[in-house]
């Protein structure tokens, strides 16, 4: 039985937390993070995401999820723009990991785009004013200030679909499949477009 992506997407991860103003209307309120599958190249163009009208969406706040439904069940998927040249570097890792164990008469084939799945919400927790210089709470130098907090990334993993093909002369067809997780994409949990929600069960 093969796995789906969003079995895939549920394996055992480890992530970092972020010490950052909770406040979204400062300059750089917004981060992002990529973390390759390592049979990828160092270089290899991290996907372009268009920013959608957030009018559009509902969005979470200080204190996370409060929908009734699971968030990965009403997420939105990233509007990424995806290029010919990275599905070819996907399929090729792909073929340098498991290519070996490929009988003469089998080829790999990728489905492409990938697919996303939103494994963790994230979350954002607010904190005490803190100065803008020294981060100190009880700060009498200064008089600027900003709201602390800590911020859990939202996280996206993106799989793609490899089939395996047996051919026979010219006539192929699919034998099996395996979903490909080559990226996780790290963002602001405030980011993540939802469709609309209630808290209680509709």
């Amino acid at each position: 039985m093969k796995s789906s992506p969003h079995m895939v997407a549920r394996a055992a991860r480890q992530c970092k937390n972020w010490t950052m103003t909770v406040q979204r209307d400062e300059p750089d309120w917004f981060r992002m993070e990529h973390e390759l599958d390592p049979s990828l190249p160092d270089d290899f163009s991290m996907p372009v995401l268009h920013r959608r009208s957030r009018d559009a969406y509902q969005h979470v706040g200080v204190g996370g999820w409060t929908g009734y439904w699971p968030p990965e069940d009403l997420a939105v998927r990233p509007d990424v723009e995806w290029t010919e040249e990275q599905k070819v570097l996907v399929l090729a890792a792909y073929r340098e990991k498991w290519g070996r164990f490929l009988e003469p008469n089998h080829t790999y084939e990728i489905n492409w785009p990938p697919e996303p799945y939103l494994v963790d919400d994230g979350y954002v927790v607010g904190g005490a004013l803190v100065c803008n210089v020294h981060t100190d709470e009880g700060c009498m130098e200064c008089d600027e200030f900003h709201e602390g907090g800590e911020v859990r990334p939202a996280e996206w993993t993106w799989s793609a679909m490899i089939e395996m093909y047996e051919w026979n002369g010219n006539s192929g067809f699919p034998e099996s499949f395996e979903w490909f997780r080559f990226l996780t994409m790290r963002m602001d949990p405030r980011e993540v477009d939802y469709e609309p929600f209630s808290t209680g069960r509709d």
